[in-house]
């Protein structure tokens, strides 16, 4: 179930997994700099759904920069360390929400709590398909989310031209090089 201020799901065993809705926190890293110019619309359009974060994702990314030979030689790496941590405030928030609008889980209390991050490209779209500059690499990221139920198709679709050499359907709108190439299109209200 999915409501404004907070998505829920019970599972087999009774328990929830409970999902904080509405703004979502963006800890601002250098690659977000770095992008700012192609992101930049998408977090205009949708500014009320964002919060930016300034702290130690931004400084371990411009410390490594700054400080490490082996990090810049090496491009492709980023280490993220153990992830976000979540917000308590967003986590509580989410519980009290849940028990608004249900008011028989009053008793449900906070077992564990996370936080991820979401891959997203600037125009909400997948990358799926092969690096022309890198015969052999391919990929399949920047699900913005939606990993989960696109990652059937996607594995499907990477298989094929992995084997075959042609997925069964058009990929072209997805391909790597839309970006340096500035043939993109720009999304509207989404995270």
């Amino acid at each position: 179930m999915w409501a404004p201020s907070v998505a829920f799901r019970q599972r087999r065993d009774g328990t929830f997994n409970i999902a904080a809705g509405g703004v979502a926190d963006h800890d601002v890293t250098f690659e977000s700099l770095r992008g700012l110019r192609l992101y930049l619309p998408n977090y205009w359009a949708n500014r009320g759904l964002f919060r930016f974060r300034l702290g130690g994702p931004l400084w371990r990314d411009l410390r490594g920069k700054v400080s490490s030979a082996a990090a810049r030689a090496n491009t492709l790496q980023h280490d993220r360390g153990a992830g976000p941590r979540a917000n308590a405030s967003k986590v509580e928030s989410s519980l009290i929400e849940l028990k608004r609008l249900l008011p028989t889980l009053r008793d449900l209390r906070i077992k564990r709590s996370w936080a991820g991050y979401i891959d997203a490209t600037p125009d909400m779209l997948p990358v799926i398909g092969e690096v022309p500059a890198v015969p052999g690499l391919f990929l399949a990221t920047g699900f913005s989310g939606h990993g989960f139920g696109l990652g059937p198709v996607a594995g499907r679709l990477i298989s094929e031209l992995i084997r075959d050499g042609k997925p069964s359907l058009d990929l072209d709108a997805l391909r790597f090089t839309r970006f340096a190439e500035r043939d993109y299109g720009h999304p509207r209200s989404v995270l």
